[in-house]
């Protein structure tokens, strides 16, 4: 059994948000293998039950609410997840020094100006 590292759980909760367990993550995870195989199951599965209700609702006068806005929006974030090319969250990078992904800036300082008197 390969537990999920700080790193990983952390990546799937910015990812999917909050509201799935621990330990369904975990679990699709051991089947898996893969962190972003592990997001690709659990948005599918959002999907489904999404396609499972009506997407739109009509109350008489309060209004229509449609929820085909967000099939779209976990639609296209599973193309997303499904084009990445690498696992986004490896734990075996071996950077040891997260500043080297930092941008250099040049600093050069500008002669005085001469006041006129």
């Amino acid at each position: 059994m390969v537990a999920l590292t700080d790193r990983q759980m952390g990546w799937l909760h910015d990812e999917l948000g909050e509201d799935v367990p621990d330990v369904d993550l975990q679990a699709v995870f051991e089947r898996k293998g893969s962190v972003r195989e592990t997001a690709i199951v659990i948005v599918r599965r959002r999907i489904t039950a999404l396609q499972n209700q009506p997407l739109q609702v009509g109350v008489a006068g309060v209004g229509n609410f449609t929820f085909s806005e967000n099939l779209k929006s976990m639609e296209r974030q599973l193309k997303r997840l499904e084009a990445m090319d690498d696992d986004p969250s490896d734990d075996t990078d071996t950077d040891s020094d997260p500043d080297d992904d930092l941008p250099v800036i040049q600093v050069r300082s500008l002669p005085r100006r001469r006041r006129r008197r």
